[in-house]
């Protein structure tokens, strides 16, 4: 399996059409590419028809074999924009071993001036060419989960995690005799085994062995006039229902209210992705879902979320492992969302991983050696570059990400959650939640409350929980605020080596951070002034910039939530009752792994088509690490 993702090859023709120089064949046709993409795929699968009637409970699933230029997906939006009612949403799924880049996307599209619009929606999302699932917010109505890499590797791992949710496919790509590597029975298969019972598909072949593999897959196939001079197409449906019956979104009868309880980055993420979900399938207010949150500290972000400046950036170790996979996506997927929650309090001015040693030059090196990476998400600098990005002078060279930056984390934490609560209850402290027969009875520090569901999302709180049966593992980090000198005020980029210094944000810098392994849970950490001179010490080992403890302006101490793997938990709380959940284990880079893991739980909580394959999602799941903390289901009741 490759893990590199090159961006397409390609040149416009006389027309202004673009064509891929590596399987010579058009993308689209030279007469009337739209035109054809709307007879072909939308009529073929009878998508005007289908849009008018859709509910406003259940996303429709369009899934497409190749992406190209976006031609196809960023039409069956505007057509859905066009047809549907206005409480429907779309959810579009489409894969592509070569992406275009943006600029070649909206090059290739600007013949059709009413896509304008979704064309410069998707180029303002579009994704690193990365190799894994991007999900792009293209419309406060439309998904689009877009995954870079061979489909025949891609689509079956998403389809395990996502059985039976397609309604209507595109088979699209270049012609079999051009790309017969896509045209093989195995992707029928996958294809077949994502789809739901009414699930119907279009493509603009009609070749025979074609026809043949998707009839063997299970889809009932028949030819068509084809599009143009073109004699046949073929369209069809899946032949018979499958078990399990597919999934959908939860319809509730009454308005259901959701608790969720902790303070920091994780509860602030998990509210804002349940509002976002009330936006796209509810009324957009707490009579369709009700959000509250108990926090047991006296303000928001008191904990580990709650430092003066955070670094948010990927993990990439020396293999594209599981960890590597899921710090790509969720980083790229934070970006997008804080830039649209609070752009005024990111900054995105490039993170430096210093090869302090030579053991981390290696690993940077092998990294970087299989091409897993665009240059305008991670390359490799010297010295001399270093210094010329960072503004300060580096005695190493290492890993630029040009596209990593740092945030405001407790004036960020305070903002998402107060967008997003419907009730917020400071110093609540939860002592029990107990199984109701409709919903959970929670018993607080200020008195009795009630919700159908509860999200766990508490931080190192969480070792608290049936003792510990998560086995989180508390880390304290203390972070040192010193004054900006002269030899400080010029960096421009945040230098990450074992520890971190920020650029100046009023005048101070953030210098970190320790780490000090706690017993099993302690949950409090006060500043410590040896500590002070520890960050001081490692930063001048690595970054010789005189600083000094006469420099020191503020500590800040605070305690981590960290696991065995370096992973989240995210899933349904193990051994409690169906409807409790839990977000935690974010470690030190929880602000960049927050967003997409609160999608990815509210995905699993309502059902929805998630943004993510079978491998990441088992290794952030939440019951993945029971067997080292022994738990067992008989002293596992209880949830406090």
């Amino acid at each position: 399996m490759s893990h590199s993702i090159q961006p397409a090859a390609i040149h416009f023709n006389q027309s202004g059409m673009p064509i891929s120089d590596l399987f010579d064949d058009i993308y689209f046709s030279n007469q009337d590419g739209l035109a054809e993409s709307h007879y072909v795929f939308l009529q073929g699968n009878r998508l005007p028809e289908r849009f008018r009637n859709l509910p406003a409970s259940t996303p429709f699933v369009v899934a497409e074999t190749g992406f190209g230029s976006g031609l196809n997906m960023l039409l069956t939006a505007f057509e859905f924009l066009r047809h549907a009612p206005a409480d429907a949403h779309l959810h579009l799924v489409s894969f592509e071993r070569y992406p275009m880049t943006s600029a070649s996307i909206r090059q290739a599209l600007q013949h059709w001036p009413q896509l304008r619009t979704l064309v410069e929606q998707l180029v303002a999302c579009y994704p690193p060419l990365v190799r894994g699932c991007h999900r792009l917010n293209l419309h406060p109505r439309i998904t689009l989960d877009l995954h870079f890499g061979e489909i025949l590797d891609a689509l079956p791992a998403w389809q395990v995690a996502n059985p039976k949710v397609v309604n209507a496919w595109y088979l699209d790509g270049f012609a079999p005799s051009k790309n017969p590597q896509m045209w093989q029975p195995d992707l029928y298969q996958a294809m077949a085994a994502a789809a739901a019972d009414t699930c119907t598909l279009a493509t603009f072949t009609s070749v025979g062995q074609v026809r043949r593999g998707l009839q063997d897959a299970g889809f009932a196939m028949r030819k068509q006039k084809g599009f143009g001079h073109k004699r046949e197409m073929l369209v069809g449906s899946r032949v018979q229902p499958q078990s399990p019956k597919p999934r959908a979104v939860q319809k509730k009868s009454a308005p259901q209210t959701i608790a969720v309880i902790g303070g920091g980055i994780a509860a602030a993420s998990m509210v804002q992705q349940l509002k976002a979900y009330r936006q796209r399938f509810g009324r957009g207010d707490k009579d369709s879902l009700k959000i509250i949150l108990l926090c047991q500290d006296t303000t928001l972000a008191a904990g580990a979320s709650g430092n003066a400046q955070g670094a948010v950036y990927p993990l990439l170790q020396a293999d594209f492992t599981p960890t590597t996979e899921f710090y790509t996506q969720a980083f790229v997927y934070a970006r997008q969302f804080y830039q649209q929650h609070a752009p005024s309090l990111c900054h995105w001015s490039g993170v430096l991983q210093l090869a302090f040693n030579d053991k981390m030059a290696t690993r940077q090196h092998h990294s970087m050696q299989r091409s897993y990476y665009p240059a305008d998400f991670a390359t490799l600098v010297d010295a001399t570059q270093a210094s010329a990005i960072s503004g300060i002078q580096c005695c190493h060279g290492g890993l630029w990400l040009p596209s990593a930056g740092w945030l405001n984390p407790a004036r960020l934490v305070e903002q998402l959650i107060s967008e997003a609560v419907d009730e917020l209850h400071l110093n609540t402290r939860v002592e029990h939640v107990e199984k109701q027969q409709a919903g959970f009875s929670i018993e607080t520090s200020q008195g009795t409350m009630h919700a159908d569901q509860v999200i766990w999302a508490s931080g190192a709180n969480l070792q608290q929980l049936n003792d510990n049966q998560l086995d989180i593992r508390p880390a304290a980090g203390q972070v040192t605020q010193i004054k900006a000198t002269v030899a400080t005020a010029p960096l421009k980029a945040v230098i990450c080596h074992k520890g971190y210094l920020t650029p100046a944000d009023s005048g101070q810098h953030c210098l970190g951070a320790t780490f000090t392994k706690l017993a099993s849970g302690e949950t409090d950490y006060q500043p410590h002034a040896d500590h002070d001179a520890e960050n001081i010490a490692l930063s001048e080992r690595y970054l010789p910039l005189a600083i000094t403890e006469s420099d020191c302006v503020a500590a800040r101490a605070s305690v981590r939530a960290t696991t065995a793997d370096h992973l989240p938990l995210v899933g349904p709380l193990p051994y409690a009752p169906p409807g409790v959940w839990v977000l935690g284990g974010l470690g030190s880079r929880g602000f960049t792994s927050a967003p997409w893991c609160a999608r990815h739980l509210v995905d699993r909580i309502f059902g929805l088509p998630g943004a993510t394959t079978n491998r990441v999602q088992r290794a952030i799941d939440s019951n993945r690490l029971l067997h080292r903390a022994q738990a067992s289901p008989a002293r596992a009741r209880s949830l406090r």
